[in-house]
């Protein structure tokens, strides 16, 4: 960790999906760490929901996934695309089960962090920056998934933590593997040489909007 005043970085600010802020105005400051980021939250507040059908008019409605997961496979439920949600396309369930093992992820990580790194931003309220030879690599990450996004240049000042998103792939693992791996991820150990995120938690000034072409 180290404290930095008036650093010039990019952030990629998604926008349009569980993100309250939407797009980032140019010259406006932001304050970054008293709540939870949109990633956290979007896994942390909300469980996911899968339609469903119910009674003889097939009135189509949302359910808990866990919930019309187990009635899918008593057949006592009917969903409205139900190749979506159980045998022989697993797609449904692979994600439901990823989000929760992420939740777990981060709940580890926060622990380890708390317990013995507790000066580093915390993933669960930070928002992450790069420098500019990543921004490619980043928008490789992201450009596929919902909602908007915007490139911009910032002006940091205060706390950032240097840390490699390859530490995070251990995704279905064991406490164990995790509390491992969020050990070397928090110490900075350099894993990939493109996949290192930049936590920041303080006050960001937005410079301007990066074109990307």
């Amino acid at each position: 960790m180290r404290k930095v005043e008036n650093e010039i970085f990019y952030h990629i600010n998604r926008y349009g999906h569980n993100n309250l802020l939407g797009p980032m105005e140019v010259g406006k400051t932001y304050k970054v760490g008293d709540e939870y980021n949109n990633f956290f939250r979007s896994h942390f507040e909300h469980s996911p929901v899968w339609p469903v059908k119910y009674g003889e008019k097939n009135i189509i409605s949302t359910a808990p996934a866990l919930n019309v997961l187990m009635k899918c496979i008593d057949n006592t439920i009917q969903s409205t695309d139900i190749k979506d949600v159980a045998k022989p396309n697993f797609q449904g369930t692979y994600f439901l089960g990823l989000h929760y093992a992420t939740l777990a992820r981060e709940l580890i990580w926060e622990q380890v962090r708390l317990s013995h790194f507790p000066d580093h931003p915390s993933r669960q309220k930070c928002l992450w920056l790069c420098e500019q030879d990543s921004i490619k690599f980043w928008i490789d990450q992201i450009k596929n998934q919902e909602g908007k996004f915007q490139i911009l240049e910032v002006s940091a000042t205060g706390n950032v933590c240097e840390c490699y998103q390859n530490f995070l792939l251990c995704i279905l693992h064991a406490k164990p593997e995790y509390i491992k791996n969020a050990h070397s991820y928090w110490k900075g150990e350099v894993s990939g040489t493109y996949s290192k995120e930049i936590l920041f938690e303080g006050s960001l000034f937005v410079e301007k909007v990066i074109e990307i072409k």
